[in-house]
């Protein structure tokens, strides 16, 4: 993770699948491959305040967004679907 100036770092918990999935969003859209993605599943190099906030079963997923650029409104909204695109998907297996 970089942290270079003109960025800034938004971290968050997720699954690792769902982790996972967002990174191949990311990394396959023109308009989002600016952002880094850190999935870290190593909750031995988790601080204090990580280990408390990481539920158990997840695992910290950190950003490194450019400041200037990037429309956070679309961002999100395409995490959102692929999120729920995630959750249909086992929905629709669990029926079978």
């Amino acid at each position: 993770m970089s942290g270079e100036i003109g960025t800034y770092q938004m971290a968050c918990s997720m699954k690792l699948t769902q982790a996972s999935n967002i990174r191949n969003m990311i990394k396959y859209s023109t308009e989002f491959s600016r952002i880094e993605i850190d999935i870290n599943a190593d909750r031995k190099t988790y601080n204090p305040a990580q280990s408390e906030k990481v539920p158990i079963g997840e695992v910290l997923v950190t950003f490194c967004i450019p400041c200037e650029g990037i429309n956070m409104i679309d961002f999100f909204g395409e995490i959102n679907k692929t999120l729920n695109r995630d959750s249909t998907a086992v929905r629709g297996e669990r029926v079978r």
